[in-house]
């Protein structure tokens, strides 16, 4: 079976770079995309989902610094690869672009073969460290684990939400595995922009594997995220009808179980359902 091409997005709003660029990257290697400005390449970024992102820093719009930080704040873009193309060669300019969240710095005018070998670099160390899901795109367990280390090791205080779906093996027997991709799916979808509304750029959000979702959020965050399985029923992708008392979703209205800090206490209460 012949792998597919990895994604690269060129965004620069000079039209005639945009063009060497996407001329210096063999078509039989790449899936080349471009953006011409800033508000472009971030909805690019969250609709196509790249492999890497070439990215210049003076756009009309969002600019390269903004971007990066956009994608390193969510959680299905942060681990995207960024390499910033820019003319200024300043070692402060260059500390900038890695402060927001680059990968990587290439100074125009740039050597085609060093791109191309730069990128090449970054896709192996991208796939080789990412453990994503490839249902749900969000980061796999090796990063859960990570950032509940880190979280850990910090010693400031945190909520751990572990998410499951009741009667998701009913669900599949009845719909298929194809509707069931599509709800775990959706599910990080709802979660992912719940935490980008009401959430801090310091959360995380992973995906265990099956119909386990985690967020790790700042502590006053997990109560804002209670509400939110009001999106679930508007996202819901399938007409749904089940036909019998022990198939598909009759549990599904039940709220989520959430879970609490106990009051004066330092110990989670992992299973207290809602009232």
């Amino acid at each position: 079976m012949l792998q597919p091409r990895p994604k690269v997005l060129v965004a620069d709003d000079d039209h005639n770079l945009r063009q060497l660029l996407m001329e210096a990257l063999p078509k039989h290697k790449f899936e080349v995309y471009q953006a011409a400005d800033g508000n472009e390449t971030w909805d690019t970024v969250k609709n196509l989902r790249p492999d890497i992102v070439l990215l210049d820093i003076m756009m009309p719009g969002l600019d390269g610094h903004e971007i990066c930080k956009l994608m390193r704040e969510n959680p299905q873009t942060r681990n995207i690869p960024v390499i910033m193309l820019t003319a200024r060669a300043q070692l402060k300019d260059k500390l900038e672009g890695i402060e927001a969240g680059a990968d990587d710095y290439i100074t125009k005018p740039f050597d085609p073969m060093e791109l191309q070998a730069r990128i090449e670099m970054h896709l192996r160390r991208y796939l080789r460290d990412s453990d994503m899901s490839p249902i749900t795109e969000l980061p796999g367990n090796k990063a859960i684990e990570s950032a509940l280390v880190e979280r850990i090791e910090s010693g400031r205080k945190f909520a751990f939400l572990y998410i499951d779906l009741d009667d998701f093996k009913a669900f599949n027997d009845y719909y298929g595995f194809t509707a069931g991709s599509d709800v775990i799916r959706m599910t990080g979808g709802v979660l992912a922009e719940a935490l980008e509304e009401n959430g801090s750029g310091d959360d995380f959000l992973g995906h265990v594997g099956g119909d386990g979702v985690r967020p790790d959020v700042h502590r006053d965050g997990g109560g804002r995220l209670e509400g939110d399985h009001q999106r679930f029923r508007r996202a819901h992708p399938h007409p749904l009808q089940p036909r019998g008392p022990n198939q598909g979703l009759h549990r599904l209205d039940r709220p989520p179980r959430v879970r609490h800090e106990v009051p004066g206490d330092d110990h989670l209460d992992l299973h207290r359902p809602q009232r």
